[in-house]
């Protein structure tokens, strides 16, 4: 499946949550799921600068492939990397640098967020390339 049929799938099923309260839910449920990241990646070069919570963030190539590393203190962050990490893990730079990303936009998630936490979710999507 590529960025653009993956990102799509997310749309449709974010959008079909309905009211935001339950797209919230959502994302704090996927907090669940992300793995902690390794402790020597807790630097002061991944930690995503102006988010209130503690949020560390970095996306390294292997073989031109992305791996997504990231954690926060709190769960509506958590739920974002882990869906940034669903989407784009395994893509290879060109892929990520290729698509246009707009599962953010498409879903008005960034235009629901706190000015911090936005500026946190562009951040991020600016570390994939």
């Amino acid at each position: 499946m590529n960025l653009s049929d993956k990102q799509q799938e997310f749309i449709d099923l974010f959008n079909d949550l309905g009211e935001w309260n339950d797209k919230f839910d959502y994302l704090i449920h996927l907090s669940d799921e992300l793995q902690v990241m390794p402790a020597n990646m807790v630097v002061p070069e991944n930690k995503i600068q102006g988010c209130t919570s503690q949020t560390y963030f970095c996306c390294t190539y292997l073989n031109d492939l992305a791996h997504i590393y990231g954690q926060s203190n709190a769960a509506i962050p958590s739920g974002i990397i882990t869906v940034v990490k669903e989407l784009f893990q395994g893509a290879t730079r060109t892929e990520i640098q290729q698509a246009v990303i707009n599962f953010h936009t498409e879903t008005q998630l960034l235009a629901h967020l706190t000015p911090a936490r936005a500026g946190a979710l562009e951040q991020m999507i600016l570390r994939l390339s």
